[in-house]
């Protein structure tokens, strides 16, 4: 099988779209995911095609258990494999101690730490039932 699949989370914009984009010209078939951002989403997939690679765009948000679960799932679905995961999505917004929002630091906390090790365990356990092996990158 000489096919290669990555998941970027976060692959819309900024440094998860760079991160895609060099894991389709290092030779991998790409899974776009985005949670707001469906059409830079597209772009990044129509960038992909245009190098000879597969890619699919995939909606999910990572403050959902159930759409995390579902985000490791659909990945294998559309491949039937998934060599590497990159946790890359990130949510920030600017937050003073004047005006400092607790539910603001709950929702980064979801994104930014709990959606990472959620994820590395969804890929974990579907990979070990189809006896494959992955590996995870994270950035942050």
């Amino acid at each position: 099988m000489n096919q290669r699949v990555a998941l970027v989370t976060g692959a819309g914009k900024r440094v998860g779209r760079a991160v895609a984009e060099r894991f389709a010209k290092a030779g991998y078939d790409v899974i776009v995911h985005y949670s707001a951002s469906e059409s830079d989403a597209a772009d990044v997939a129509a960038s992909i095609k245009s190098l000879g690679r597969k890619a699919v765009t995939i909606r999910a948000n990572l403050q959902s258990t159930d759409e995390i679960a579902a985000l490791i799932a659909r990945a294998y679905a559309e491949f039937g494999q998934l060599d590497v995961l990159v946790n890359n999505a990130a949510i920030f917004f600017p937050d003073h101690l004047s005006d400092f929002s607790v539910s603001n630091l709950n929702r980064a906390w979801e994104v930014n730490c709990r959606a990472p090790i959620l994820l590395t365990q969804a890929f974990y356990n579907a990979a070990k039932a189809r006896n494959q092996t992955g590996v995870v990158i994270n950035i942050i």
